[in-house]
């Protein structure tokens, strides 16, 4: 009875860790898809660019400066397709936590403590701009990942458990450049045209790239 009764913990044990497991992955994936979803609905009201657009979508980062952890100038005034997505993705980042801005997530109703950051999740985001060899086409890849977490027990290692997670964008070009990558690969092209200057957008494609 009593190897018995120990069987029955560790099995009970280890569902409610798997349901925990479960349950932070989806926050993880809801958080992301908010910070997507939020910096292109203000590209949505307030347009692309500050002033007018440059022809090409801007530059990638650095490899040592990604993923972007905020520190990094980006163009004055605003002149980009990338630069504005890293200006409206920055603006949900914290400058606290334990090494780096990002953007936390803390579920205090979660975790009753006198330590909010304990049931924390910190993101950051990547944005490339050359995608099948063409940087003027408004086709921008946004990748979003966790990269730190807070002090519970259930979240310590997660970061390296849980794949980032990618979005293949569209954003509206100035009249007169080259939407071609972005009037292959997306579902809407009747709609979406390369004389529309606002920040007309779109995802259409979104996966979890595969481990390297």
């Amino acid at each position: 009875m009593l190897i018995a009764g120990t069987i029955v913990n560790n099995l009970l044990v280890s569902e409610a860790e798997a349901v925990e497991e479960s349950l932070a992955k989806s926050r993880v994936y809801w958080a992301a898809r908010g910070h997507m979803d939020y910096a292109l609905s203000r590209i949505q009201a307030i347009g692309i660019c500050e002033t007018s657009c440059l022809s090409n979508d801007g530059l990638d980062f650095p490899a040592e400066q990604q993923p972007d952890d905020g520190t990094r100038a980006l163009s004055s005034p605003i002149n980009n397709r990338a630069d504005s997505l890293r200006t409206h993705l920055r603006e949900l980042y914290e400058g606290e936590g334990p090494n780096q801005e990002a953007r936390h997530w803390n579920y205090n109703e979660y975790d009753q403590s006198s330590d909010t950051d304990r049931y924390r999740l910190s993101m950051q985001h990547t944005v490339q701009v050359t995608q099948e060899g063409n940087d003027v086409d408004g086709y921008l890849r946004v990748t979003i990942a966790l990269t730190d977490v807070g002090s519970i027990e259930t979240l310590q290692g997660l970061p390296n458990r849980v794949r980032p997670i990618q979005y293949d964008v569209c954003i509206g070009a100035p009249a007169g450049t080259s939407l071609t990558a972005c009037n292959i690969n997306g579902p809407n092209i009747s709609n979406f045209t390369e004389a529309q200057a606002s920040g007309d957008s779109y995802i259409f494609r979104m996966r979890r790239p595969p481990t390297p």
